[in-house]
């Protein structure tokens, strides 16, 4: 099921691997890397609720507008602040820009939503779901689909809030654990662990599709 989707997934892990291997052989780039690390952790120890500001900034951009992502800066993240504090500024970046993608498209409505996101797009996911769907298929289409996506479309939809935050805070949990290890690994160079985090990633891609697809079978 969404074929488009897992082979987008697919193709930007695949891009990651490729720049990873660039970084971890290429010593211009590899350098590149920790100078821009240094620059951003001085900048970061002069200006402390800045540099956070500007991260949580980015990771709600990321959730909200497939044009930004702020998994880039997250190995630079973790040589700032560690793991712990990245994953935290990374989920309730994600956390936020998940609720606000809801809100305009509850609120503001399909006017809005239809300047963000492509017409086509909305219609096909729309078509996939509906408000009246049970827990366990929203919370698997959340998996499945960029996180902008579901959050435009259920505030489209109305769908409960109260759910929808349930699914988006179980859901970006797991991501933004995934993601923080994933910009350690690559930034240390532990290839396995690398290697090993993107094979099951795709695996679990694979299986959540098979998943969203066989339970929407199921309730037909």
């Amino acid at each position: 099921m969404f074929p488009r989707v897992i082979k987008k997934r697919i193709f930007t892990i695949l891009f990651i691997a490729i720049v990873a291997l660039l970084f971890w052989y290429s010593a211009t780039l590899h350098n590149t890397l920790i100078d821009a690390a240094s620059a951003l952790k001085g900048y970061s120890e002069n200006n402390p609720a800045a540099a956070i500001i500007i991260f949580i900034i980015l990771a709600i951009s990321s959730a909200m507008f497939s044009l930004f992502s702020s998994v880039p800066l997250i190995p630079i993240a973790v040589t700032i602040w560690g793991n712990t504090a990245t994953f935290i500024i990374l989920f309730w970046g994600w956390l936020i820009g998940g609720i606000a993608a809801y809100a305009i498209g509850r609120y503001a409505g399909y006017p809005l939503v239809k300047k963000i996101l492509p017409e086509d797009k909305i219609s096909y996911y729309r078509n996939r779901i509906s408000p009246q769907s049970e827990l366990a298929i929203i919370f698997l289409f959340r998996f499945v689909t960029p996180a902008e996506i579901t959050g435009y479309l259920l505030g489209l939809m109305r769908y409960n809030l109260g759910k929808y935050a349930l699914i988006t805070f179980f859901s970006e949990l797991p991501v933004a654990a995934l993601a923080t290890y994933l910009g350690e690994a690559f930034l240390l160079g532990r290839a396995v662990i690398f290697w090993g985090l993107g094979v099951f990633i795709i695996i679990l891609l694979f299986f959540l599709s098979y998943l969203f697809h066989k339970k929407k079978i199921d309730d037909r």
